[in-house]
């Protein structure tokens, strides 16, 4: 029950936090797309005025091929006569795949969002060209060959009319990627189907409170069995179903779990239906002013505890002696009465035959005829002579029954004894009398036989006594049996000497597996000494409450067992559970705990990356068109292009850190792709360098130097020569006014070694483990450009390759990033 409250509370949280990601998410293609809006808007100007001014046919195509939304124009019959290159990318087709493709065209595969097939005469600029009107939001799904998954689009279309015409002679059609947020709100939906589904299976009764106690929701099983009628429990408060004090104890709990924010469990009971009910109750808060308390009817638990009292006390107050034993007939339970009689500890007899008190008179035969009987399943009754602890004999009446488990197999035998010494001794008088006093033995006839008539009354009594005490005994036999905790009997050295059935239940051993075993043959081996020294140091304590280890199971894993442990005399008494399921909740807590800190440190780092970079590029935008907007009239061509191009700039800008965190999010969902192909490694890194020392701003070219003149491998070019780019540009833009970096390529312990070093700033050694976190600069490069990505997407890109990457470096000497690449990567050298 708590480990169902506590991953209702986790899933809870978990479900907040996805929520909270695809708010951000969507706030930012808002943003996205506001900016897109804007940009069609000057297309939609461009294409007004293309008839009439051919000389913005560059501006137009600049603009076009700027956009990250998809762009295709169609003519009369839905044929593509040109498009941008978005829709290239998002299509995942080439020039001459698009061009002349029309809606109809059977290799799109469209089809709707509920899986059915999407017409070519439905497709939204099919329509457009028939009716002349815009259509918008419109989703469909097509069909990527280079991927050979579905793409999911969301499609705009705008007719496009010559002058003094109504029937359009294009048709302007506008596409964005919307698959990453179909998959999002699909993973919230999958969430919310588990949650419902933990809370069907949770058992007992579930309300939800607001801080005062009142009733706002609930889910029973059986509305029937509730304490108010369902149609008016909403409203009521707690005060109104229970006592005061009941009322007080719950509430009391509600605030708790609201003012600590924590799981608080307790008990109370309550009268009802002529009887009084205990429940347990599990309060978990929800938000800051509402609860869920999942109550839970213990009656039945508290009941048979009770009884189980009443039964130990009835058998450690009994004059008469019980001892039970294993099938070897070796001592496992003395009561107090044997104790008291023999003089026996406790300790003295218990894992010992009962031969140990044998006395030598009683003949042989005896014995065959008591062991015969019981072997049979049959019960024996005698009378014989045993020994006390000190040497004194005694006389026992003693009936011995075997105790069968459901398979009739005999695992104990109950003996119940009484010392009838006194008795023997006053008959062994009489007899002695009566060989010498024949007068004596007359006269006193009548004084016998009443004596005898008391002995009957006595032995009767005694019978009574015995069948009851036997019937106290078999319940406490079950009870030990039918425990669900885990009861055992040791020696002080960890010898076991009696377990019940749950240790096979618990570990898959029959309990006949254990006696005789020490607890070590079965511990795990970081455990032995620790259990030992505990058990050891219950010399000082005798007792140990909540100590756990680790106990190997028959098919060799390991179980978390909870202990506590009593010695009395030379033996331990053990009562145990498997906490294994609650360590592994508590872990699951902790680690989910660490991810939640980790989660909310990078929303942190993300909200002041976005906080900054977004609102430079974002200001600049709306003041240049503002400008525009306001004074385009006064402006000449070159002011508005010269404004137009610091728009695109900014754009661009605002693109490519919009496009690094959805790169970001692929590497780390698993949906990059991934596309290794035979390289040639040193021709690729000289390639990769020659843009930047093609650069005149470069006071000196970067060197590189190789110990291959040829080597081959197999890599995804795409993602390595991003990781090159970030790598170099990071080594100029950080070693500035006179950037010195070299490039290494070469082969050590094995693998395949590319280091990149800069005479830059260097990184301060605080910052050093985290500078592949995402979001994370280091703290000397506040006041230069960057947003904390460019450092993730490299190590993520060389881990799909199998490899590492690492960095060292000194404060104002440079650092080094060093990408370890497997050897296995290797085709030819």
């Amino acid at each position: 029950m708590k480990s169902i409250e506590h991953l209702e509370l986790e899933l809870a949280k978990l479900r907040k936090e996805l929520e909270g990601k695809n708010h951000i998410l969507k706030q930012m293609q808002f943003e996205k797309n506001a900016l897109e809006e804007k940009i069609e808007l000057l297309l939609s100007t461009e294409l007004e005025n293309k008839e009439t001014e051919n000389s913005d046919t560059i501006r137009f195509e600049t603009l076009l091929n700027r956009m990250t939304k998809g762009v295709v124009f169609q003519d009369t019959t839905g044929k593509i006569i040109r498009h941008n290159r978005a829709a290239e990318k998002i299509l995942g087709l080439s020039t001459d795949q698009i061009t002349g493709r029309t809606s109809f065209d059977q290799q799109w595969k469209a089809i709707r969002e509920n899986g059915s097939a999407f017409p070519g005469e439905d497709h939204p600029a099919m329509v457009t060209l028939t009716t002349g009107k815009a259509l918008s939001d419109i989703v469909m799904g097509v069909f990527r060959p280079d991927t050979q998954t579905y793409t999911w689009l969301l499609v705009n279309s705008t007719p496009i009319f010559k002058a003094g015409e109504t029937v359009p002679h294009e048709v302007l059609t506008t596409f964005e990627d919307i698959t990453h947020r179909k998959f999002l709100e699909s993973t919230i939906d999958t969430h919310n189907e588990k949650l419902k589904a933990i809370i069907e299976s949770i058992p007992g009764k579930i309300f939800e409170h607001d801080q005062d106690g009142n009733f706002v929701g609930f889910y029973v099983r059986d509305p029937d069995k509730m304490l108010a009628p369902q149609e008016k429990l909403v409203g009521m408060n707690l005060a109104d179903i229970f006592e005061p004090e009941a009322a007080e104890i719950n509430l009391k709990s509600i605030r708790e779990s609201l003012s600590d924010n924590k799981l608080v469990i307790h008990e109370f009971s309550h009268f009802h239906d002529g009887k009084l009910h205990y429940y347990e109750v599990s309060t978990v808060p929800i938000n800051n002013h509402r609860v869920i308390r999942f109550t839970r009817d213990i009656t039945d638990k508290k009941e048979n505890e009770l009884e189980l009292k009443k039964l130990k006390i009835a058998i450690e107050q009994s004059p008469v002696m019980l001892v039970i034993t294993n099938p070897r007939g070796e001592m496992e339970y003395v009561s107090p009465a044997f104790t008291q009689i023999t003089g026996y500890d406790w300790e003295d007899v218990i894992g010992k035959h009962t031969r140990m008190l044998k006395s030598g008179e009683n003949p042989k035969e005896m014995y065959e005829d008591l062991w015969l009987s019981i072997i049979r399943g049959e019960r024996w009754y005698g009378v014989w002579i045993n020994l006390k602890k000190n040497g004194e004999k005694y006389w026992e009446n003693i009936i011995i029954s075997p105790v069968t488990d459901d398979k009739g197999n005999i695992i104990h035998f109950i003996a119940i004894k009484e010392d009838i010494t006194e008795r023997k001794l006053a008959e062994d008088k009489i007899l002695e009398l009566n060989a010498g006093l024949e007068d004596k033995v007359r006269e006193r006839t009548a004084e016998l036989s009443a004596s005898n008539e008391r002995l009957i009354a006595e032995t009767e009594e005694r019978k009574r006594i015995e069948e009851e005490l036997k019937a106290k005994t078999k319940e406490l036999e079950k009870f030990f049996t039918v425990s669900l905790e885990m009861l055992c009997i040791t020696s002080l050295q960890g010898d076991f000497l009696k377990v019940n059935n749950a240790f096979q239940d618990i570990l898959g051993y029959s309990p006949e597996y254990f006696e005789k075993r020490n607890f070590s043959d079965f511990l795990h081996p970081d455990d032995v000494k620790s259990t030992s020294r505990i058990v050891a140091n219950l010399g000082v304590s005798e007792k140990i409450l909540g100590y756990t280890n680790r106990y190997r199971h028959k098919n060799g894993s390991y179980r978390n067992i909870e202990w506590h442990v009593v010695k009395v005399g030379d033996h331990l008494y053990a009562a145990a559970r498997d906490v294994t399921e609650r360590i592994i909740f508590e872990e699951s807590l902790q680690a989910n705990i660490a991810k939640e800190k980790e989660l909310n440190e990078l929303k942190s780092r993300f909200v002041s990356m976005a906080s900054h970079e977004f609102r430079t590029p974002l200001s600049t935008i709306l003041m240049v068109s503002e400008t525009l907007l306001n004074y385009w009239k006064k402006m000449d061509e070159a002011k508005i292009q010269a404004k137009l191009n610091t728009m695109i700039f900014q754009i661009k800008h605002l693109n490519d850190i919009v496009s690094n965190v959805l790169q970001v999010s692929k590497i780390q969902e698993g949906r990059i792709p991934f596309n290794p192909q035979e390289t040639e490694v040193v021709s690729f890194i000289q390639n990769a360098i020659s843009p930047f020392n093609s650069d005149k701003k470069l006071k000196r070219n970067i060197e590189f130097r190789s110990e291959f003149e040829s080597l081959t491998i197999f890599m995804d070019c795409q993602l390595m020569l991003q990781v090159m780019n970030n790598l170099l540009s990071n080594a100029i833009k950080y070693s500035q006014p006179d950037p010195g970096v070299l490039v290494r390529l070469y082969k050590d312990d094995r693998k395949i070694m590319i280091s990149v070093r800069d005479n830059g700033i260097g990184i301060p050694k605080d910052d050093l483990p985290r500078m592949f976190e995402p979001f994370f600069r280091a703290g000397n490069v506040t006041k230069i450009d960057g947003n904390g990505l460019g450092l993730t997407i490299v190590r993520e890109c060389v881990v799909l390759h199998g490899g590492n990457i690492s960095v060292t470096s000194e404060q104002n000497l440079g650092s080094t990033f060093l990408i370890e690449l497997p050897e296995e990567l290797i085709i030819s050298e």
